[in-house]
């Protein structure tokens, strides 16, 4: 794409070290930590054959896409235990990969976001450079999870939109429909940012035909787009509940200002008790910006700043911009308030590149109004002392972040490898493609049930018994665990989270506490 007006050529070499410091942050320490829970759980689907996916996808509600392409790079990834953080960095590759990809393709979203604010050449690198250092997008381009992914679609979905409406060329709405598919295939709450794209055109199509412009041919390509990229979530998904689900979520949504948000399994949601004053600031906004409590402030001024700017000087992309920071998340969280569903900040992380468009344009608008009340390196200065000052406290963030442990299977496995001997039984409900995993030359026999009747067959047949602890499982297993517990045992705690069990039957307590002196506890990774 050609440079904007007024992009000098002397700002690529600044371009360059930004998108090279953005790609080192999301590849520091990339495989330092353990794989985590969800992590694991995307590798046991993606190891599966293709054939076999579609029936655990429904599962987990995973979408295919990005599950696919793991099951191709696990292909060649070759064994886990050869060497610390290897098998983790090259699992994560791919979502730094599309880490660096969506920062790439932020800067000429910038570019035409920034351009009615201000042309100085800067500006959009002052966005390209919150975008690099935002704790978000470098999270999530450090996880084998579908999230990075999904953020470069947001990204380019939302620059192929504001193709599509200002030169209304079709290969543009082709383009739009198609990330469309792409986004539905990656992850389900795609649709619901494509319903906040679709409010938006549709009520700009109304007030050209009102301004005598007509423009019915855009929402009818747009509508094609989004009627493609709806087919697309019933790929690996059961057809009867999407259908229902959306039927009764519609509908809920049509009785809610009269009747209050109804969920459906008949309970009155008190969605406004929920999403209050105290989740945005303290829940949502900080998690874009640069922490919580003071650092919220100048993230937060900017953004009203920049909003008003864009009001003024370009009102399309101002009410374009509030749909995409306010519905669409606010879609999400009401879905998951209507289906009494856990709600992760992960599932709005489309919302943050308008959120730093927001503070860029703010922070310009600054530059410019100090620019006429004193010069213009004034304009310069205000953007480099902005940037640097958003960016420490979102650096910091970024540190912080680093530092936070995962689940610990890594230990897990290095301890089973290291103590468990042939003839041994052991029990990981719910949890055995982890062990498998992590420890796949550790020698025993691994019961393959979530059930009390096979473990206790386990610990009947086998010459000592294991039993890995999990505190997150999605299948039930506290008869299990009632029933281990109240065995005589020791207890080796591992993790947080993680713990194992020993039994070694016909001796005491006492006898196996003896014993468990021996093991070899692996040290934690640290990250």
């Amino acid at each position: 794409m050609a440079d904007a007006p007024g992009f000098n050529a002397r700002y690529r070499w600044l371009t360059v070290l930004l998108l090279l410091g953005g790609w080192a942050l999301r590849l520091h320490a990339l495989g330092a930590k353990s794989l985590w829970y969800d992590e694991l759980r995307q590798v046991e689907v993606a190891q599966r054959p293709l054939s076999q996916m579609s029936d655990l996808l429904i599962i987990h509600a995973a979408r295919p896409l990005d599950y696919g392409l793991t099951h191709f790079w696990l292909a060649g990834l070759g064994p886990v235990d050869t060497a610390n953080s290897r098998a983790e960095f090259w699992l994560r590759y791919p979502a730094a990969l599309w880490g660096l990809l969506a920062l790439a393709a932020f800067l000429p979203l910038a570019r035409r976001w920034l351009r009615p604010i201000g042309r100085h050449p800067a500006a959009p690198l002052a966005a390209l450079a919150l975008f690099a250092l935002a704790p978000p997008a470098v999270q999530y381009s450090q996880e084998l999870r579908p999230y990075a992914l999904f953020l470069l679609l947001a990204v380019l979905s939302a620059y192929a939109l504001d193709r599509a409406w200002t030169l209304g060329r079709t290969r543009d709405w082709f383009t739009l429909g198609a990330l469309a598919v792409l986004g539905a295939l990656t992850h389900f709450f795609f649709a619901l940012f494509v319903a906040a794209q679709g409010v938006f055109v549709a009520v700009a199509v109304v007030a050209a035909a009102v301004r005598r412009q007509p423009r019915w041919g855009d929402l009818l390509r747009f509508g094609l787009g989004a009627a493609a990229g709806g087919a697309a979530l019933f790929v690996a998904a059961r057809p009867a509940h999407l259908v229902l689900f959306a039927e009764q979520f519609l509908g809920a949504l049509a009785e809610a200002p009269v009747a209050g948000l109804v969920s459906d399994t008949g309970l009155s949601v008190p969605v406004t008790t929920v999403v209050n004053a105290d989740f945005i600031f303290n829940g949502v906004l900080p998690f874009f910006g640069g922490g919580v409590g003071w650092a919220l402030a100048p993230f937060l001024a900017l953004a009203a700043l920049g909003l008003a700017a864009w009001a003024r000087q370009s009102p399309a992309r101002a009410a374009w911009g509030a749909l995409w920071l306010l519905l669409a998340p606010a879609l999400v969280i009401v879905y998951l308030q209507f289906r009494q569903q856990f709600f992760a900040l992960r599932y709005i992380l489309f919302a943050l590149p308008i959120y730093l468009l927001l503070v860029s344009a703010g922070l310009v608008t600054l530059a410019k109004w100090l620019e006429r009340r004193i010069n213009v390196r004034a304009n310069a200065a205000a953007l480099l002392l902005g940037v640097l000052g958003l960016g420490l406290l979102q650096f910091g963030e970024v540190r912080h972040d680093y530092g936070v442990p995962k689940d610990d299977w890594r230990r897990v496995g290095a301890f089973l490898i290291a103590n468990v001997r042939p003839g041994d039984m052991l029990g990981a409900p719910d949890v055995q493609a982890f062990i498998r995993f992590y420890a796949p030359d550790q020698p025993a026999v691994i019961v393959d049930s979530s059930e009390r009747g096979p473990h206790e067959q386990a610990l009947a047949n086998g010459e000592r018994f294991w039993f890995v602890w999990s505190d997150y499982t999605l299948a039930p297993v506290d008869a299990t665990r009632a029933w281990v517990s109240a065995l005589p045992s020791v207890t080796i705690d591992l993790d947080p989270r993680i713990r194992v069990v020993f039994i070694h039957p016909g001796r005491t307590q006492a006898e196996m506490l003896a014993e468990a002196q021996g093991f070899v506890i692996p040290p934690p990774t640290r990250p």
